[in-house]
């Protein structure tokens, strides 16, 4: 008897749950895809709101024919995975460089070979990426981000693959985390000597995914005269170099990072415009305040602070919202997929070096008075100056 009433239970519980799993899974659902309201730091900081999502928007055809790019174009990787230490090495570091050639796959090529193939009509842009990325999907990213940005673009471009030590380190994730983001304080030394010997008449754009934004704001702080750690970069004297250009993507960079005072205050004086991507949903973000002390928000989670103190610098800020294309994700695959951020970034690739103004500040020397001038997208910053 006492099993027929056990067995009859567990029927009922069998059923009950056929028939409330679709009902809780569709009310999971909603709750997943339901808007969620910004952080309340976004709010509250400077810029008051969030401006409007990007409206650059790619015609169905192109979307749907694979990209082409002419022949002018040049594909490189740099990487410095081979390089260890607690302590950035400023005398001839080992970087490993190959080049792309068509019909011969990549081979082996040096420095001199890439400062050689410096083209003032060409743009020189650097694909810098992220967290848990190995060196064959570090290529993959960088080949698919080639195509992106040189396909039917009115400019030949030298795209760079940066690639950095960012294996996953087995153990908790906060650990592999925290390793990674010491890391990006020895990175950008060895991006910054790279960029400092290129041709001062050749447009530069820096493209950072994640702690490549990270990497990429700490290189343009050390090209400014400033230094990581107690740690400064020995520069090359040059005379009128153009405006370097900076796209942050999903930036786990401290929004207090680019105000004055703080740990990247020189970048925004080494660049024309700075793009910074930002998703309050990203659901790995979120988490970025675990990593530092002071417990600081990420650039690309609540944007910018304290950019009513930098003056004029203020108008090189564009801001774009990218929730409403990549929701909570902070894959670099979901922002590849968006072809309007991809068009967005394609436009500051291709735009680079043409912007009318003065060359960029000389190290320690910019300043942080002047008029605030907000731009609401990449669209209308372009269409402003043009």
């Amino acid at each position: 008897m006492l099993r027929f009433r056990l067995t009859v239970v567990l029927c009922s519980f069998a059923l009950l749950t056929m028939i409330a799993a679709p009902a809780l899974r569709a009310v999971a659902a909603d709750a997943d895809s339901a808007p969620t309201s910004p952080p309340s730091s976004v709010l509250e900081s400077p810029l008051d709101e969030l401006f409007p999502p990007p409206t650059v928007a790619v015609p169905p055809a192109a979307a749907e024919t694979a990209p082409s790019t002419s022949g002018q174009d040049q594909l490189w990787l740099i990487s410095t995975r081979s390089i260890r230490g607690c302590k950035p090495c400023l005398d001839n570091p080992a970087l490993q460089v190959q080049k792309r050639s068509c019909g011969q796959g990549w081979q082996t090529a040096t420095l001199d070979e890439f400062f050689a193939a410096d083209d003032p009509q060409m743009v020189t842009a650097f694909w810098i990426h992220g967290n848990d990325v190995p060196s064959d999907r570090a290529v993959e990213q960088g080949h698919s981000i080639f195509h992106t940005v040189a396909a039917n673009g009115c400019r030949a471009v030298r795209l760079v693959i940066w690639s950095w030590p960012s294996d996953y380190v087995h153990g908790s994730l906060r650990n592999d985390a925290q390793i990674k983001y010491h890391r990006t304080n020895i990175e950008p030394f060895y991006v910054g000597q790279v960029l400092d010997r290129i041709r001062p008449d050749v447009p530069v754009v820096l493209m950072g995914y994640s702690f490549g934004a990270r990497i990429s704001t700490g290189t343009l702080h050390l090209l400014g005269g400033g230094s990581i750690n107690g740690r400064s970069l020995p520069l090359a004297p040059t005379t009128n170099r153009l405006p370097r250009r900076a796209v942050l993507l999903a930036a786990a960079v401290g929004r207090d990072a680019l105000s004055p005072g703080h740990r990247h205050s020189e970048a925004l004086g080494q660049v024309d415009r700075m793009v910074i991507t930002i998703n309050p949903r990203d659901r790995i973000l979120r988490f970025f305040p675990a990593l530092r002390d002071d417990g600081e928000e990420a650039l690309g989670f609540s944007g910018p602070s304290g950019l009513g103190q930098i003056g004029e610098l203020r108008s090189r800020v564009v801001l774009l919202n990218v929730t409403p294309y990549v929701h909570k994700h902070h894959l670099a695959i979901e922002y590849q997929k968006s072809s309007e951020i991809m068009a967005c970034v394609r436009d500051e690739v291709m735009t680079a070096g043409a912007t009318a103004g003065a060359p960029v500040a000389p190290p320690s020397q910019v300043t942080t008075t002047g008029s605030v001038v907000p731009v609401a997208s990449a669209n209308s910053a372009v269409a402003e100056k043009k």
